[in-house]
């Protein structure tokens, strides 16, 4: 029966696990490369 779980919640949670972790790691990068000094919200083109 746990295994019927791996349905949809387990697939949606790994996705925000990833792709949480994807944009923390491409902020950092572009924070260490400093084109936009700090303030990312939309001033960086």
């Amino acid at each position: 029966m746990v295994e019927q779980s791996y349905s949809f919640w387990d697939i949606a949670i790994l996705g925000l696990c990833i792709a949480g972790a994807a944009y923390y790691l491409y902020v950092r990068i572009f924070k260490k490369k400093g084109k936009c000094g700090g303030g990312c919200d939309g001033s960086c083109k």
